[in-house]
């Protein structure tokens, strides 16, 4: 990250971890005042999701992180962690409500896909705790290929280096 970066040349190192954390609350926050600046309505029916996505970006970060990652790392992880948060909350909305909502200048738009009603046990996953559920079985799906992709690297490696030893 470029803040992690930053923080390093300044020597704030021992900091970093904190100091980062608040520039993501920082920046939620301030996302927050201009939704509700551009869009009341939108940041009224939010409410305090807007700061889920930014304390589950940094825990993605800090979770699949490599000890010393280039810009491009940063920018894929960003884009996988996205590319995730857009997917979880399109499921979440289909699932819970059968609708896909958009935000729009003073109004969400909402595009029904099926009736809610005839799918109400579906319902839960609307919910915080319903979606916690969903979040934490995405994360563990994750967790899980991530855990068997380190294992292939670590073979493949040590398969190179009987090839050298040969």
């Amino acid at each position: 990250m470029a803040f992690n970066s930053l923080s390093n040349k300044m020597g704030l190192g021992a900091l970093q971890e904190t100091l980062s954390l608040a520039f993501i609350i920082f920046m939620a926050v301030l996302y927050k005042q201009i939704l509700v600046l551009f869009s009341p309505v939108i940041a009224l029916t939010l409410s305090f999701l807007v700061y889920i996505p930014a304390a589950s970006a940094f825990l993605l970060a800090e979770v699949f992180s490599s000890p010393s990652p280039s810009v491009s790392d940063n920018a894929r992880l960003s884009a996988k962690t996205g590319a995730f948060a857009i997917l979880f909350f399109l499921l979440r909305d289909v699932l819970g409500y059968g609708t896909v909502t958009f935000p729009a200048p003073g109004s969400i738009k909402e595009a029904v896909l099926f009736n809610a009603y005839d799918t109400a046990f579906l319902s839960f996953f609307a919910t915080i705790p319903g979606a916690l559920l969903i979040l934490i079985f995405c994360m563990s799906l994750l967790l899980a290929a991530q855990t068997r992709l380190n294992i292939l690297e670590k073979a493949q490696a040590v398969e190179e280096k009987k090839d050298e030893n040969v």
